[in-house]
């Protein structure tokens, strides 16, 4: 599981406990969490890929077998 995305919250936490206004504090908190899922994501996505090309490329060269 990716726990990153929950950063968002920490940014909620110190942004009240900083005293910030509240509606930038939660607009920051959203994109945050945002940002770091569709990051993650991407991250995954592309590793998979590299992985599946690494693979096919050594199984076609021979290598795997």
């Amino acid at each position: 599981m990716n726990y990153w995305p929950l950063l968002g919250i920490a940014v909620i936490v110190i942004g009240f406990l900083l005293r910030f206004n509240p509606v930038p504090v939660v607009v920051c908190a959203a994109l945050s969490s945002g940002l770091l899922r569709d990051v993650m994501l991407a991250l995954e996505i592309s590793l998979r890929m590299a992985i599946t090309i690494t693979v096919d490329h050594k199984l076609n060269a021979g290598a795997l077998d």
